[in-house]
């Protein structure tokens, strides 16, 4: 049920940020070009023009039938559309839950581009996919995280002194930060496997 309610407190959202609702028919297109509106009837009804057909939605109903990335990205999106709008910081965790790489890019590059991002909006994310960090020219704003006895934050620059021109995506396949995968534990677990 839960969910569900991301519906909800999308168009919450964009009622309380008063957010042009063509921003959400333009992310619809994103995620599913099938998609042409999708608009709250009530708290827990909903249109959606389907293939050109419009079709009336319960919640449930709504979130068993898109996926779970376009109802996601929907909500992510239309976040970040106001944020960027408004200039307030958003902080996601495991901002590639769901998405297609590419995606992640794209939503990343918005917050780059000054054209976009007018009122200078911060994203914060943590991620798995390191490709991402060689989106970034600089490394200060990279933080590495280890939990050990407690949870540990390392500036990428500052502690580990990686140069700007390095892809840090080879320097985390290459375990400089030491965050690979324990290698041994799942050469046990292929052992187990094969008896």
């Amino acid at each position: 049920m839960e969910n569900e309610k991301e519906y909800s407190a999308t168009f919450k959202f964009m009622e309380l940020t008063k957010i042009d609702p063509q921003f959400l028919s333009k992310v619809l297109k994103i995620f599913d070009e099938n998609i042409t509106n999708l608009k709250q009837i009530d708290e827990n009804n909903y249109g959606l023009i389907y293939q050109g057909i419009e079709r009336m939605f319960s919640a449930r109903e709504l979130y068993s039938f898109l996926s779970s990335g376009t109802t996601k990205g929907i909500n992510l999106y239309m976040i970040a559309i106001i944020s960027l709008k408004m200039g307030f910081d958003l902080i996601v965790d495991e901002i590639e839950n769901h998405f297609h790489k590419t995606l992640v890019e794209n939503l990343i590059m918005l917050y780059k581009d000054k054209q976009v991002n007018k009122k200078n909006a911060t994203l914060y994310f943590s991620t798995h996919y390191c490709e991402l960090l060689d989106l970034f020219n600089r490394s200060d704003n990279i933080w590495v995280t280890h939990a050990k006895d407690k949870v540990i934050i390392n500036n990428m620059y500052e502690e580990y002194g990686i140069r700007t021109e390095l892809l840090k995506s080879k320097k985390f396949y290459q375990n400089a930060f030491d965050t690979a995968v324990n290698y041994e534990a799942l050469m046990e677990l292929k052992k187990e496997l094969m008896k």
